[in-house]
């Protein structure tokens, strides 16, 4: 049975304006919460985010058991680094596969980066590995929501001095237990950690859940060294697949995101903050036709363009590598600077 959680009218968690319109209204996709949602967007600075949205206190009933990046390690594929990938993370990304060194990797010799220039090109091309980080510092990095672990484990096994941050007790437990990391349970404001303490933070899948923007991305910047990485992915609600599906684009998620970013809000909201963007990177498989197509009603499904590219990988490769080359996929990783 969906659960019915009260709702607080907000102002634009960017600049505080009341001003706003109407941009759409969905359900939860996942049945977890009862009603419809509402997507405002600010008329002052063009944010867009969820209003009302759930009162505080009922935010985490809104996330079931199930909540994909809380699972169980035994329910996910584990990943597990080839000797290609291997190559290519020691080469082009610095990883030492071992005790972080002393002082920086030293950059890898440049007859070795010509010679492995063609299997970075196709590791480029995966997109799984889209969201390995290069290695900082002394590879001190934090991941900020990291569910139950996947990713952290395998920065951990490429020598950095990995710590994590989840809110959901059970993931926190299942990553200290099942892969032998250090998380702490809560969020980044409540972190045990003092400032600069991080070469690197990961911001993955989190921006879009939080109530303040400029709050989180200020306790990021805390945590970094001066000319720490901070490393973001986020969907955002101006790309194509998000414009083209409106209210029945699977990766919504209402209610549980509550900021709803276009791609130059965003850009605006890190520099603000004081990050400087290195580069932005599509994402050229994560629009989500296929979870869409499941979820979307039977009008929608109907349409032929629809169907074929839910049916289809080929044709959406195709799709997202041309939008990746616009920029105008939905989901974009972004590297700043502190």
């Amino acid at each position: 049975m969906a659960l019915r959680v009260p709702l607080v009218e907000v102002a634009c968690p960017l600049c505080g304006s009341r001003d706003a319109r109407e941009m759409l209204r969905a359900p939860d996709p996942t049945g977890v919460v009862e009603g419809e949602f509402r997507i405002t967007r600010c008329r002052e600075c063009g944010m867009g985010f969820l209003n009302p949205r759930p009162a505080p206190e009922a935010l985490a009933a809104c996330y079931s058991g199930d909540y994909a990046p809380h699972r169980s390690p035994e329910s996910q594929r584990p990943r597990r680094l080839s000797l290609a990938d291997r190559l290519v993370l020691r080469t082009f990304y610095g990883w030492p596969f071992g005790p972080a060194p002393a002082q920086r990797p030293r950059r890898a010799p440049a007859l070795s980066r010509a010679l492995l220039t063609p299997l970075r090109g196709r590791f480029d091309r995966d997109r799984k590995n889209i969201r390995f980080l290069p290695f900082e510092g002394g590879g001190r990095l934090l991941d900020v929501g990291c569910g139950s672990g996947a990713w952290l484990a395998l920065h951990a096994e490429g020598g950095f001095a990995a710590a994590g941050i989840e809110p959901d007790p059970l993931a926190a437990e299942r990553a200290r237990v099942n892969r032998g990391l250090e998380v702490h349970t809560g969020t980044i404001h409540d972190a045990p950690y003092p400032r600069e303490s991080f070469d690197a933070v990961n911001l993955s899948h989190v921006l879009e859940h939080v109530p303040d923007p400029r709050e989180t991305l200020s306790a990021a910047r805390d945590l970094l060294v001066p000319g720490g990485l901070l490393a973001l992915s986020i969907p955002v609600i101006d790309g194509h697949a998000a414009r083209r599906l409106g209210p029945h684009w699977r990766h919504l998620e209402l209610p549980r995101h509550l900021l709803h970013f276009p791609r130059p809000v965003l850009l605006r909201c890190l520099a603000e903050c004081g990050f400087r963007v290195e580069h932005v990177r599509d994402d050229p498989a994560g629009d989500g036709w296929r979870e869409s197509f499941a979820f979307a009603p039977e009008a929608l499904r109907s349409e032929a363009w629809f169907a074929a590219l839910a049916r289809s990988k080929r044709r959406r490769r195709r799709l997202g590598r041309e939008l990746a080359t616009r920029g105008e996929s939905s989901f974009v990783v972004v590297h700043a600077r502190k």
